[in-house]
Parts: C-alpha cells; structure tokens; sequence
C-alpha cells in the first residue's frame, strides 16, 4: 500500500528529537523543505494495507520501506493484545508484531498502526484478529526420543462439530464424553507420538471444523532424536565437557521465553516454517561431588495454563582434581573417613582448594577430615582460598598423620561453638584437632572459638585453640596465625579436684614445633576446672615453641568456689606464648605484645609475659614488650585473690634447675606488672613478683645471666588488709626457693652482671596493715631462701618507693635492698654490686630489735638483710660494693650497704648515700646491725639519722648502727653528721664508727670526723667519738677530715 504525502514545511526540532534507544544522532532540520514521506509495509515479503490474523498467539516480521534514508521513524499501536517491537529506525527497516491469542470467540476490534517521524503522523494500518473457534489449553509438547503422550483441553462453542487431522508421526484421540457449561463444550484429547529412531523433529496436529477443510487450531510436538546420547533410564546424557548445542524447535508465536539454570546459555533462529530454534549451549560440569546435574528447562508460554518443561537432560561431570563446593568438601571427608580413594579430588598429589568454600551450603553437619581410626595423611592445600560461613562445633580436621596442611584461611564469617556435654575429652578448634608427624604452614583462623560444654566425668581434659587442639611427634606449625577469639566460658563445668583445660592462641597443646605463628585474638578462661593453663601461643608446651609472637590478650577469671563447693579450681598457669611449659618444652625468640590479666582468685597462679609454670628452663631471647603488661585484680570475692602468686615480666614460676643467659637480648622485659589484690591468710600466702622472672629455683640451682629490666612494678596495697607468710618483690626475681612452715629449701641462685632500673611502688594506706611475715623487695632480687646468692657485677637504678606507711604490722618484717632484699641463708656473696636508685620503705612494724627478737625490718642500699632468722647457719661475703643513693625507712634497721648481716665478711664497700632520712632506729653508713659479722676497708661518707619509737631506741653509728656479738669494724672510715630526731630518749647510742656495741666486739684502725650530735669531731676529742659506749675494744682509730 503506497500513500502520498504533500510537501510540508516543518519545525526546526521535526528531526532533532532523541528517541531512548537510538544508537545514532538525528540530524537537524535547518528549515529547508521536506520531500513527501512515502511508506509501505510488506508481510510474507507482500506490500499489505492492512493485516488479519486468527485467534492465535503469534510474533511477525513486517518490514518498512520509506522513500527518504534520512528520516527517523517507529510504529505505533493502540491496542494491548497488538504490541509493538523493536528500536526507533532510519531508513528502510522493519518492527516485530506480537499478537496475544485470543481467547474470546468474538473477533477483536481492530488495532491500529500509526508511523511516527517527528512530529509527523500517518501512514495508518489495520491489524485485526478473528474470535476462536478452538481454544487449546497447550500450545506445544517436547518429548525425549521414545515415545510419549500428552493430554489437552479443546474448547468449542456449544454445538461446533469438529474434527482431529494427524500427522505421520502424532495422533490424537478424543477421550471421554465432553462436558458442556456456559455454551462452550470442553473435549480431553489424548496426543500420542512414537519412538524417533533418527533425528529430532517437529510435527503438528490440527483441529478443524467438520464442514471446513482447513484447520482453524494445532498442537505442536518436538522430539529429540539419536543426534543426543541417551542413558539406561532413557534420558537425555550431555557430555561433561564441549557439549554441543542442544536444539529445540518452537512455534515461532506464542512462547515469550525460555527458563535455564546458570549455566546454560542460548541462542535462537527463525525457521521458514513459522518455527523458532532454541539452541541451548551448556557450560562444563566440573564436579568435586561427583555430580551428574540435572537441567531443569521450560518455555514461557503466553496465555496457556502452564509452560513447556522439557524432559529431564542430565549432564555428565569431569573431576576437577580439586574442591570447589562445601558438599565437595564433605564427600572429601567422607571418603577419608571411609579409607576411600581420594585421587580425583587431587593435582600433583595435592588435594587443593579451587574457590573459595562458602559452608553456609553444606548440607547436614560438618564431619572432620580425619578420624583416630582413619586419619588424615595427605597433603592438603588451601592455595589461600577461604572457608566462609562454617558454623560447627568440629574442625575441619580431626585426627591427621603425616599430613601437610597448608594455605589455608578460615574466614571470620565462621564460628565454632562446642556445647551440651562431653565424657572425658573435648577439642574447640578451627583447624585441627590433633596431628601427629604432620606439618602445618601459611594457615589462618579469622574465627573465633567459644567453649560451652561441660562434663562430670574424672580424669577430663579440654584443649580449646584458635588453630589446631593438639601437636604431637615432629609436627611442626610454620607462620600460621588466629586471629579471632579463643574463649572458654563460665558456662564449662567439671567435676570437684577433676578436669584439666587447655586454652592457647596457636596450639592448646604442643608437642611438636610452633615456628613464625601469631595470636591476635583474645585468648580468656572462666571455664570451671581444676587445673588452667592458658597462652597466646601454645597453652601448654612440650616441644618448641620459637620466633613466634602473641599480640592478643590473655585473661582468666576462674573462680575458686562455685555452688559452695571449695577449690573446684585451684591451678592457673597463664602466658603471653606459653601457660604451661612441660618437662622437655623449649621457647626461643619469642615476643609477647599484649597485655595479660587476672580477675579471679583461683589459689596458685603462676603468670608471665611469656610463660607462666615452666618444668624446663630452655629459654632463650624471648620478650615481653611495653604492651605486656599484668595485671592481677583479683576479685570480689571474700577470698579477694590468689593464695600463692608467681608473677614474672618473662616467666611467672620456675620449678627445675636453670641457666638463664640474657646476653645481647637488651631490656626484653618491659611490661608493667600491677598486683592489686590476693587472698589475705598470714601462714599460706606467698607472693612472687619479678621484673624477669617471678619465683624460681624452687630446690635447684638458678642462673640468671646478664639481665636487664627497666620496668614498672606496682604493688597496689592500699585498698585492703594484706597478710601472707612470705612476699617477695624484684626488678629480675621475684624470689627464690621455698620457705613455708613445714618445708624450708632452695637451690643456690646466681646473678651475675644485671643491669636493672625502672620503678617499684608499693602503695599503702596507713588505715590497712601489710602483714607478711617475710616481705624481701630487691632491685635485683626480692626473698630467697636458704640456698644463698651469687650476685656479681648487678648495678641497679631501680627506685623502690614505698612514701607512704601502712597501718601497723608488728610482728611482719619488711626488707628492702637496692640489690637484693632478704636472703634468709645460705652460703652466698656479693661482690662489685652498685645501688643509685633511690630507695624508701615507710612499712609500720613497730618490733624492736633484741638480738632474739626478729621481727623488725631492714632497709639499704645493696642487702636488706641475710641470715635473718638464725636457725639457717651460713656465711656471706660482700665486698666492692656501693651505694650513692639516699635510703630511706619508716623502722627497723638501715644501712648503706645492708639492714641486717649475720655472719657476714663486708669489705671494701662504700656508701654516699644519705642515711638521714626516716625514723628508723638502727642506722649504719654501711651496716644496720653486724652479728657475728666482720666490717672491714668501707668508707661512708653521708649523713647518718634516725629516731627512737615505742620500743625500739635508737643507735646511729657512721660504719655500724650496732656492732654486734662476735662482729669487729677494722680499717673503715667515716665521714658525716649524725643527728637524732629524738636526742633526749633515753638510751639512745651514736658513735662515728658504731652506734652502740657488744662486748668482745674490736673496732681497730678506723678513722672518721664530722659531728655527732652537733659536736664536731676533732683530731683531739676523736677518741670520745668512736662508739656510743664503751663494750667494744679500741684500738688505732684517728680523725679523719673526709678527704
């Protein structure tokens, strides 16, 4: 159909519109004439003037010619059921018709098609569609190559007689009697296709009135023939790989598109014979399941009651060598598990991780790789791909043997929780629960781990990790790390004096090698249990732990009493790498970053920056950084705390013989240790605390080589009463060998060439005594036993403060030292040892001295005291030594060089340290009080002060405060004034040389000067001068102007 247009003149915008769509710019109109618009359609290749249809669904191609290439153009309609496809046009080109099938038996009104160009309208064409005469329920059927069957519903208007036209290949029947309702009558009709023995084909059946010779209506059948292999149940088989497209041949209207699974794609061609091909092009099924997949296809077919669903096509898979799925990685296990062959999931003998593994999709519960029976021996790479959304309570390991994990991350989208209850052994962890000979390396946990549950059985043991339960053998764990929080909650219960847990970072039990790991996560406990052993790194250790590095929080807060039942808890042995170091264990170039803490008041703890209860002493160049601080609050509690406290800056208690060389490892304990509260019993408590090491040498031998400390201990007494038996403080040892009522032993202890300084604080409150029986604070050293000390070459700067007094503690004795604080017996010796750290002890004891009476403190600037209490019969050298720093006390005895000596040989020693500070009552530029002890080439040249307090009298003496039975001063000098803040007590005693003296006690060849009292010495009066009475024999004594 040709229609003519005349000339026009249009708007400037006519052709300057953009049409959404259009991939090309239109051209402007600059206002010059258009030529007339000439349009034709053509369908079938026929020019047409208008378009009838019948009632059928159905899309057509109509083309368009224009006579002007440069016009943009589209087609309009005003119908629904008539819609118009396609882009807008320029030129000559063509639109797409869908037509909806008409399911009403009356004809349509006639929509209309409008061409469109600018603002320019026209060119109408009429598309019309007759009513139904059949109405079929199904458009089309696809059948596999055996033969099949398909029932449809043919609707006619009541009173149509009509007819069935087969095919060669399909037939249909009428079944049943039709039903009539409404004026229409509904007929089922049963359509039958045979067998295909040759290729796929496309076949119709029609339904037509009986008095017309053509059908009005079809049904269309494809079916799949022997171009498709086929299985024993007679489906459809796809190759696994390169599988040629499969083709499905539709009506060309009707069908508005096709449903597929992901991995199939499609594309489509027009046929001559108004059909659509479908080519389906599948994608390979690599399969770690074992999986031959189903595709589910189907047609969307408008305006039928459902779509066209193909029969079943399965896909035949290929082993990818590899997991890729969280079943894949199930049936994995399962086969392990089973003693199965695990080949098709491996490349190069390694079975590897392809994607990363999303758990979340995991049908039924995660099983471990790996069982006691079967384990795990395989080699086993994750190639860094992730284990997401894994919810379990079982590793994804079990049991392994000889295996190698490597490469492995598990994401923190995953966790692993263990509840409910347990018999007598339990494993939290992410990776692994136990190897043997394996190696693990390059593994990571993001996850965390939380322990929940609880069993009543004896003899129980928990391993809860952030990585692997247990290592055994030669295992070795290479630059592994966690990441994510190990907990072990309130909520774990056991059984009175029973269970064990082991709580650690890396490993919670290591029998093999930890080399290169971290811990970032926190690592707590508050688990009920008798015995707790907890690290950053390996919570208990009998193998090696080295160069690995905790940088996550390690805290504890067990209970000693739940449901009244006593000591349901009773051990605690925490570290920054190790909590427990077994018999055999080894720890080497490892650094703790992260703070430890302690709220709980579990009877014994033994905690370090490092490691908390060591059996083996093979250390070496380990640290504990700045941001390793301990703390140790206690708890509510009216037990308040620990009863027995070994806290070191490196190692909390160690109980064999040890060698410790910190030679080149610098100030390697720099974490500040805080004590805030413990258990208050006066014949059980003993506290341990050491810059380096907290108790040590509990009957063997102890080394310590070369250490340095310049750290930070606070002792924070001032908030409650405090009473234990023995409390030992120290910036390298806390103490050393054991000392209770019923059990009196220790090993020798040898410091040689310390270098320490820092700061001790002992905070008090004069409302609340501190009431230890023994108390021995030290810048080295703080209480040893009766094994004796070998301190050679120690200089210290630390500064032990204590400014402010506590409330009365008769009867509790506390020694101070700038070495070394109270060594209670033992063959021992200090020599070349030097004190400038400022030292001050204002503890309240108000005991006097008697000579039997040993209660009373002592404070100096290298020993406190030695050979307190004389039931432990020894000896002690000291020579060489100094002090320059003031030393200052509240009571008791006070010296330059020491509080209290018994049996001691001092020689060539030297005090410049103020000794006028304090209202102390025995006061000595070099000794407090000698017993049994000789004095011999000291110099002291300070100030000397002092008073009398209750019961104890004063006696200040410039070499000796008291010179004591069987003791001699021979060859010293002094130089000073010696003051008393209470000069009119009675009894009162000063001397230039000693205060007050026994007799059968010498003091010969000394000289001094300076004042006593006020009066100065002289050349001539000097003699008057030499002791604050007369029961020591004289002899050779001069003045001496200190020069």
């Amino acid at each position: 159909m040709r229609f003519m247009k005349q000339y026009i003149r249009l708007l400037p915008l006519l052709l300057s519109v953009f049409i959404a769509g259009c991939s090309e710019e239109q051209p402007d109109d600059t206002g010059e004439d258009v030529k007339s618009i000439e349009v034709s359609y053509f369908y079938d290749g026929a020019e047409v003037k208008a378009l009838p249809f019948n009632s059928s669904s159905r899309s057509v191609r109509v083309d368009v010619k224009v006579n002007n290439q440069d016009i943009w153009w589209n087609v309009e309609s005003d119908a629904s059921w008539c819609k118009v496809f396609d882009e807008q046009h320029r030129g000559d080109g063509g639109f797409t018709l869908n037509i909806l099938a008409n399911d009403d038996y009356s004809d349509r009104e006639p929509a209309t098609l409008t061409f469109v160009s600018g603002q320019f309208r026209g060119y109408t064409m009429q598309v019309s569609q007759t009513g139904n005469v059949f109405i079929v329920n199904k458009l089309f059927a696809v059948g596999p190559r055996s033969a099949g069957t398909e029932e449809v519903e043919v609707s006619v208007k009541e009173g149509v007689e009509w007819d069935i036209v087969n095919s060669d290949w399909i037939t249909a029947v009428k079944e049943g009697s039709p039903v009539s309702e409404g004026g229409v009558t509904k007929t089922r009709v049963s359509v039958r296709w045979n067998e295909n023995t040759s290729a796929a084909r496309f076949g119709s059946i029609g339904f037509k009135r009986s008095s017309f010779k053509d059908a009005d209506s079809q049904f269309s059948v494809f079916q799949f023939g022997n171009e498709l292999t086929y299985d024993e149940a007679g489906d459809i088989m796809l190759p696994a790989k390169e599988c040629p497209a499969v083709a499905v041949k539709v009506p060309s209207s009707g069908v508005n598109g096709v449903v597929l699974p992901e991995w199939i794609t499609y594309t489509t061609e027009a046929n001559a014979d108004n059909t659509v091909t479908y080519n389906l092009i599948f994608e390979d099924n690599p399969s770690d399941t074992r999986t031959i997949r189903n595709s589910n296809v189907s047609f969307d077919i408008a305006d039928k009651d459902s779509d066209v669903v193909l029969p079943v096509i399965k896909q035949d898979y290929y082993t990818v060598h590899g997991i890729t799925t969280a079943d894949g990685l199930k049936l994995f296990a399962k086969t392990v598990n089973e003693g199965g062959d695990v080949s098709e999931w491996q490349k190069d003998g390694k079975t590897i991780l392809l994607n990363n593994i999303d758990m979340s999709a995991l049908t039924g519960e995660w099983t471990p790789i790996g069982t006691a029976d079967k384990p795990f021996a395989g080699v086993f790479d994750g190639r860094y791909r992730k284990i997401l959304n894994m919810k379990s309570s079982s590793p994804l390991f079990g049991t392994c043997e000889g295996a190698e994990l490597s490469n492995i991350i598990i994401d923190e989208s995953s966790e692993f929780n263990v509840r409910g209850e347990y018999l007598t052994e339990c494993v939290a962890a992410p990776l692994a629960g136990k190897l043997t000979d394996c190696k693990v390396s390059e593994c990571t946990n993001n996850a965390s781990v939380l322990m929940e549950a609880s069993t009543l059985n004896e003899a129980t043991v928990a391993y809860v990790s952030g990585l692997v339960g247990v290592t055994a053998g030669n295992t070795t764990v290479y630059k592994s790390e966690n990441n994510g929080s190990v907990t072990a909650s309130g909520k774990c219960r056991t059984a009175k004096a029973q269970g064990k847990f082991y709580v650690g970072g890396i490993v919670a039990m290591n029998g093999g090698t930890v080399d290169e790991c971290t811990n970032n996560g926190a690592v707590s406990d508050a688990a009920v249990s008798y015995n707790h052993s907890l690290a950053g790194v390996a919570a208990a250790n009998s193998g090696t732990v080295q160069s690995s590095k905790n940088g996550g929080r390690v805290s504890v807060a067990a209970v000693r009493v739940v449901d009244s039942q006593n000591d349901v808890s009773r051990y605690i042995n925490m570290g920054g790498i190790a909590g427990y170091n077994m018999e055999g264990g080894k720890i080497a170039g490892c650094t703790n970053d992260a703070a430890l803490a302690s709220a709980s008041d579990v009877k014994l703890q033994r905690i370090g920056g490092v490691a908390g209860y060591l059996e083996s002493a093979q250390l070496s160049k380990n640290t504990n950084t700045a941001n390793g601080k301990c703390d140790i609050t206690g708890t509510s509690t009216e037990l308040r705390g620990a009863r027995q406290l070994s806290l070191g800056g490196l190692y909390g208690e160690i109980t064999c013989g040890a060698a410790l060389d910190f030679s080149g490892d610098g100030k390697c304990s720099a974490g500040p240790l805080t004590v805030s509260d413990y258990e208050a019993s006066a014949d059980y408590v003993f506290i341990y605390v050491g810059g380096m090491v907290g108790h040590a040498g509990l009957a063997d031998d102890i080394s310590i080589l070369h250490p340095e400390w310049n750290g930070t201990i606070t002792m924070n007494l001032k908030n409650n009463k405090f009473a234990g038996y023995v409390l030992g403080v120290g910036g390298v040892l806390g103490g050393a060998g054991v000392f209770e009522k019923e059990r009196v032993t220790g090993g020798h202890l040898t410091v040689d060439d310390a270098s320490v300084g820092g700061i001790v604080n002992i905070m008090a409150n004069q409302k609340n005594a501190m009431s230890h029986k023994f108390a021995g604070i030290g810048g080295v050293s703080g209480f040893v036993s009766t094994g004796g000390v070998s301190f050679r070459r120690c200089t210290s700067e630390t500064k032990i403060l204590q400014p402010d007094y506590c409330g009365k503690s008769n009867g509790c004795a506390q020694h101070v030292g700038g070495i070394a604080g109270i060594v209670m017996g033992g063959d021992s010796e200090i020599t070349d040892c030097h004190n400038t750290g400022e030292i001050d002890n204002e503890h309240y004891n108000n005991n006097p001295w008697t000579g039997t009476n040993l209660q009373s403190g002592s404070t100096a600037g290298i020993i406190g005291a030695y050979a307190y209490d004389n039931d432990y019969k020894a000896s002690i050298k000291i020579s060489g030594c100094t002090n320059s720093a003031s030393v200052t006390s509240y009571r008791g005895m006070a010296g330059g060089i020491s509080g209290y000596l018994r049996n001691a040989e001092v020689s060539d020693c030297r005090n410049t340290g103020t000794m006028a500070n304090g209202s102390r009552s025995y006061v000595g530029g070099i000794i407090g009080i000698a017993d049994n002890s000789s004095v011999s080439g000291c110099t002291a040249i300070c100030k000397i002060g002092g008073s009398s307090a209750g019961s104890e009298i004063y006696s200040g003496g410039g070499i000796v405060g008291i010179l004591w039975t069987g003791s001699s001063c021979e060859n010293c000098a002094y130089f000073g004034d010696i003051t008393s803040l209470t000069p009119t007590k009675p009894g009162e005693t000063y001397g230039s040389v000693a205060g007050s003296t026994a007799a059968g006690t010498k003091i010969t060849g000394c000289k001094f000067g300076g004042s006593v009292l006020g009066s100065t010495v002289t050349e001539s009066n000097c003699s008057s001068f030499v002791a604050g009475d007369g029961n020591a024999a004289v002899s050779s004594c001069v003045y001496w102007n200190g020069k």
